[in-house]
């Protein structure tokens, strides 16, 4: 849909990408699944959403993951994140790598969600919700929905939109 670098910040690029998952929305009227942190969709999302889940692993439980899949993909033992995104070992731990991107977006993308849910939270009458991870609340959850609706047959992740650069 969308063959750009989730870290460029052209006014224009952006626009279309938010004009291109309006469309996407717009076009699966039983439902959809954003997943990401892209602060262009922001208002798109909290207005549109029935439920905004917030995923909340804590740095020590996710980064092992980043370099276990990322050593795999170096190593050529699984495949790319996406066409063109081969990686060495510079890349990954460069300024410019994913793992300083994940580092460093961490606290601020926490300090964001903190004050969203402030703001939507279930309890407070809005329609966010924090799961965290370590404590299995991801799991639980996950199995609550299966048991009320069954495995979803369809998901559209806005992370296939983007091309690793």
């Amino acid at each position: 849909m969308f063959r750009t670098s989730p870290l460029t910040k052209s006014p224009g690029i952006l626009d279309e990408f938010k004009e291109k998952v309006c469309a996407l929305m717009a076009q699966n009227t039983q439902g959809w699944i954003v997943d990401g942190n892209y602060q262009a969709l922001e208002t798109v999302i909290s207005d549109n959403a029935t439920d905004i889940i917030w995923l909340d692993p804590p740095l020590r439980h996710y980064l092992p993951r980043l370099l276990w899949r990322t050593l795999m993909r170096i190593l050529g033992l699984r495949s790319p994140c996406a066409q063109g995104c081969a990686k060495t070992w510079g890349d990954v731990f460069s300024t410019k790598g994913i793992v300083w991107l994940y580092v460093t977006n961490h606290g601020v993308a926490r300090t964001k969600y903190k004050a969203w849910l402030a703001r939507m939270s279930v309890q407070a009458g809005g329609k966010m919700v924090r799961l965290d991870e370590s404590h299995g609340e991801l799991a639980r959850w996950k199995d609550d929905l299966e048991g009320i609706f069954g495995r979803c047959s369809s998901y559209v992740s806005i992370s296939d939109c983007f091309r690793c650069v």
